[in-house]
């Protein structure tokens, strides 16, 4: 058995304003030593991608919701269609996982009190012990501050997900 990185909606409008998430570069950087990790080590990579309804900036099809292609997806990286928050949730992402025995997953990406929360607690329901990158997930600064929004998104899902730094992950 396995770990995999899950890689949760890094699309294309999470970096582009009018909306960027908070601290977008640092972010994408972090993301890309992250992926170059898994790749390097063989460790399955698995990317999420939001399918958002009429009006959203990841109405599928858009430019909005195409997976940003600063990282690179391999071709033996499968890409898993979500319609909500769980990436779990009407999808085959636990199906993928089983077919490459992947049995405990990292998860990073966005946004924080959103997929990234409802991910992380879809995948413990089902048994997989997690690991979230507690630097590795970002969301909008809107009326609570992106920071705030983080923190307090560690602070809820560290009870049941074990939190790690991007750096102490990249440097065992």
């Amino acid at each position: 058995m396995s770990q995999a990185l899950l890689v949760v909606d890094a699309q294309v409008n999470m970096f582009v304003p009018p909306w960027p998430v908070y601290d977008a570069e640092t972010f994408l950087n972090r993301l890309l030593a992250l992926l170059a990790y898994a790749r390097a080590t063989g460790m399955p990579v698995f990317f999420v991608q939001n399918n958002g309804g009429a009006g959203e900036p990841d109405v599928p099809g858009t430019p909005g919701w195409q997976l940003d292609p600063r990282l690179a997806r391999q071709p033996d990286e499968p890409v898993v269609q979500k319609q909500s928050g769980n990436a779990f949730g009407g999808t085959n992402l636990a199906d993928l996982l089983a077919a490459h025995n992947v049995d405990s997953v990292i998860i990073c990406g966005f946004q924080s009190e959103w997929c990234i929360n409802a991910t992380v607690r879809g995948a413990v329901e089902l048994g997989y012990p997690v690991t979230l990158v507690s630097d590795g997930h970002s969301t909008l600064d809107l009326e609570t501050p992106a920071l705030e929004q983080i923190e307090t998104i560690n602070a809820a899902l560290g009870s049941i997900a074990t939190l790690a730094t991007a750096d102490s992950i990249l440097n065992p």
